[in-house]
């Protein structure tokens, strides 16, 4: 795997959020960026090249990736990032479609995208980086889905870790708090809903995309090398509490 700067890059769900800052932060020290997402759109967002991939499709995430090979020899890092989250709801009423939506692009898109990245890395070593989420060890009420996807995400990653480890490829993922995202726009509008959050971290505050995306970064480098299987947590103190 080519370190530091000068990697190929892949981020899905990448024209918002935490996604479209790694694909900016990515390009910005010197990678060659590439971006998926299911949101129709430009082919290029700041110059960088975004095809159209629904994660669910895994046939589509291999062209994608073959596209992306062909045209640069091959992949060092992909940041599976693509996730999605309904209206909360309770148990009792939560859907059957909103809840495979969510674990459809949450946990099977999630190891559609890895299948495809370690298949491509095999032989030449690589990163696999997930954005998991503070939810994936904590429970809040009315979010099922989102939490059972999550959890089961961060499992995946050390089943991964186990069997890839030795064809060169790093799994790990970074499980973010609150972040001022699309996702948490609606939630954080509502007073109530920040304060009670607010209350629980003991940095005060919700963490931005771009100081996620950083974070990533730096943990997808050589300097990380032995950070392998695990998922780290960058919350602001929130799982410890207050």
């Amino acid at each position: 795997m080519t370190s530091a700067a000068g990697r190929t890059v892949v981020v899905t769900g990448a024209r918002s959020g935490i996604g479209r800052e790694l694909l900016r932060a990515s390009a910005a020290r010197g990678d060659r960026a590439f971006g998926l997402d299911v949101t129709s759109g430009a082919a290029e967002e700041d110059g960088l090249p975004i095809l159209t991939v629904d994660v669910r499709d895994a046939a589509a995430v291999g062209a994608a990736f073959d596209e992306i090979v062909a045209q640069t020899g091959g992949i060092d890092v992909v940041f599976s990032n693509a996730g999605v989250r309904t209206p909360e709801a309770s148990f009792l009423e939560f859907s059957a479609e909103d809840w495979s939506t969510v674990v459809d692009v949450n946990l099977t898109g999630a190891f559609h995208v890895g299948q495809a990245a370690a298949q491509r890395m095999r032989g030449r070593g690589g990163v696999i980086l997930y954005t998991v989420s503070q939810l994936a060890f904590s429970v809040v009420p009315n979010n099922a889905a989102y939490l059972a996807s999550k959890a089961g995400l961060a499992h995946l990653i050390k089943g991964m870790a186990n069997e890839l480890g030795g064809e060169g490829i790093r799994v790990l993922g970074v499980a973010p708090g609150i972040v001022a995202t699309d996702m948490t726009n609606r939630l954080r509008e509502d007073p109530e809903w920040v304060q009670a959050r607010l209350s629980r971290i003991p940095a005060d505050r919700f963490a931005e995309p771009a100081e996620v995306a950083e974070f990533m970064l730096d943990l997808a480098g050589p300097q990380a090398d032995y950070v392998h299987g695990t998922t780290v947590v960058i919350d602001g103190g929130y799982l410890a509490g207050r």
